[in-house]
């Protein structure tokens, strides 16, 4: 029975098009859209229209642990793009749009019906990052910097060497296709990215077992693209 629906099945899980990829597969990278790695943590540490060292408090970064952390640990120094491997997880955003009956007066036993409403708006379509705490710490290093020049600044565009804003893409990967290997199967990308939020750290106690950190991030974007990416190419 070669055509049984137990066979069919199989034999669409054996095709590329049909099978099963594995969730553990893929990479994320961040751009940022001064056009350099060096000028974007300069944007990050200089608030020169704030009038302010980042925060009154002096809470700021060493420009040797942001080369450390952009330029030599966790990127590729011979491109613009930073190739994050502090990252371990990644939240997409959900799609949704409200719905409400139609009122009717007097309707009586009739059943109203149903309206389309607002479609979910960018800020509530919640894109995050969970980022691993090593020694040199991308969380306070890095991050909380980054939101409290966002703070500042604002979510308005600029230019140059004030530009704090980044573009993300997130590259999902699947198994040998012949003879490539590890072919990138589809790709989003984020663009006008600033962190925004960053979960609160758990509690320091001598009586914690030894465990492994992982910090949220919440990110503000203004649109997102989705791209399937062709075995052909």
């Amino acid at each position: 029975m070669s055509d049984s629906p137990r066979n069919l099945f199989l034999n669409n899980l054996s095709n590329w098009e049909q099978s099963i990829p594995l969730q553990s597969q893929w990479i994320i990278q961040i751009q940022p859209q001064s056009g350099s790695i060096s000028s974007l943590y300069q944007a990050i540490l200089g608030q020169e229209d704030s009038g302010t060292t980042l925060d009154l408090n002096q809470f700021k970064i060493s420009p040797n642990i942001a080369k450390r952390v952009f330029g030599e640990s966790g990127s590729n120094t011979n491109s613009q793009t930073i190739g994050c491997f502090y990252a371990q997880e990644v939240g997409l955003p959900q799609e949704s749009f409200s719905s409400t009956d139609a009122t009717l007066v007097g309707a009586g036993g009739f059943l109203t019906g149903i309206v389309g409403g607002d479609r979910l708006q960018n800020s509530q379509r919640n894109f995050n990052i969970g980022f691993l705490e090593t020694n040199l710490d991308f969380i306070d290093g890095i991050i909380k910097p980054w939101i409290i020049a966002g703070a500042y600044r604002g979510l308005i565009a600029r230019s140059g060497n004030k530009n704090i804003k980044c573009n993300i893409k997130i590259v999902q990967f699947t198994k040998n296709f012949f003879e490539k290997k590890r072919p990138a199967r589809k790709m989003h990308e984020f663009f006008d990215c600033i962190p925004r939020n960053v979960q609160s750290p758990p509690p320091l106690r001598y009586d914690e077992p030894t465990s492994v950190n992982i910090m949220n991030v919440d990110w503000s974007y203004n649109s997102y693209s989705y791209k399937l990416l062709p075995q052909e190419q």
